[in-house]
């Protein structure tokens, strides 16, 4: 089971209509219909369920803000050969043959019962595949891809009797450092930057009086103070790349060619309102590069991403480069 708290829950399951949250979780395709500051923007994870699931068979149950439960089962049948012929198909456990929410919770040994106040979603995963590390590796991803949602107080995740929280990050990061070594080294190094564990973490917000580069990023696109922050630390065999986010806090991706003679490491958390819009419009649907011919304007998004790269490389020379007579 997999369950969400302080959510809306499926708002739309009373009428199923096309566009609701309840729609667009469970019967469409490729369609997502969030604000500027949300992670997820192309309607694509949702399938990460069916691919847990030997039987790609998934059950969803709710309860909205407005006092609406329900509950609906989707198997997406795998392809396979009969008599000669290829057959697929997709079946429903719904409350008739119009395929609409059922009008009540989930009703299965095991479910739980929401009540008001415990408004939000379960998804409930038939047969799942589950290693034997699965906490484990569960909170390593976790941490991977959500450890600014954490940090910021965002997101709390709860796998098996393991809480990873703003409070308990310190020890969930401890704990896939002691089983995954190596495997957890970008964990460990983005938690000790944004908790300033070393003492050398350096914290900029972006200010267009502060130097020539982000004046005139800001007279360009409109930015003020605070769009976004950059947490940069030098140090010893570091990656030299700055790893991205926007105001949800869900790891984007990490890209270098800022400096080949500073050894640094660093996170962007892109936090206000425009930055977060114009850069939600170039993200892939893999949420692991901008590419500005995904916008209507793609010479303007492009200066966009060259302009912020430059203004975080003035960052990094200022803060971090050495003094010819140090070397």
């Amino acid at each position: 089971r997999i369950s969400d708290f302080g959510t809306s829950g499926l708002r739309g399951a009373d009428t199923c209509e096309v566009g609701t949250d309840w729609s667009r979780l469970i019967k469409e395709s490729g369609t997502s219909n969030k604000d500027s500051s949300s992670g997820g923007s192309f309607g694509i994870g949702k399938f990460a369920s069916y691919a847990l699931s030997q039987l790609r068979c998934v059950f969803f149950s709710s309860l909205d803000d407005r006092g609406t439960s329900s509950s609906f089962g989707v198997a997406k049948l795998v392809t396979f050969e009969k008599d000669g012929e290829q057959t697929t198909g997709t079946g429903y456990l719904s409350e008739n043959e119009r395929n609409i929410a059922i009008p009540h919770q989930l009703d299965i040994p095991g479910a739980i019962r929401r009540e008001p106040g415990q408004e939000g979603t379960d998804i409930y995963i038939v047969a799942p595949k589950l290693d034997d590390d699965f906490t484990l590796q569960t909170i390593f991803n976790v941490l991977s891809n959500f450890m600014v949602s954490i940090w910021k107080d965002k997101l709390i995740v709860q796998v098996e009797a393991i809480t990873v929280s703003r409070d308990s990050l310190a020890s969930a990061v401890a704990l896939v450092e002691s089983h995954l070594d190596q495997q957890a080294s970008k964990v460990v190094e983005y938690h000790d930057l944004l908790t300033n564990k070393s003492g050398s973490t350096i914290e900029v917000a972006f200010d267009p009086t502060s130097s020539e580069k982000a004046q005139d990023y800001a007279k360009e696109f409109g930015y003020g103070l605070g769009e976004c922050r950059l947490f940069i630390k030098g140090g010893e065999q570091l990656d030299r790349k700055i790893m991205r986010t926007r105001a949800s806090g869900m790891t984007l991706f990490a890209k270098g060619n800022i400096s080949s003679s500073i050894q640094f490491t660093g996170i962007l958390m892109i936090e206000g309102e425009a930055m977060n819009r114009d850069f939600r419009k170039m993200e892939s649907p893999s949420h692991d590069s901008w590419d500005p011919g995904r916008t209507k304007k793609p010479k303007w998004a492009k200066k966009n991403v060259q302009m912020l790269d430059r203004w975080m490389k003035s960052v990094v020379l200022e803060k971090l480069a050495k003094p010819m007579e140090d070397e």
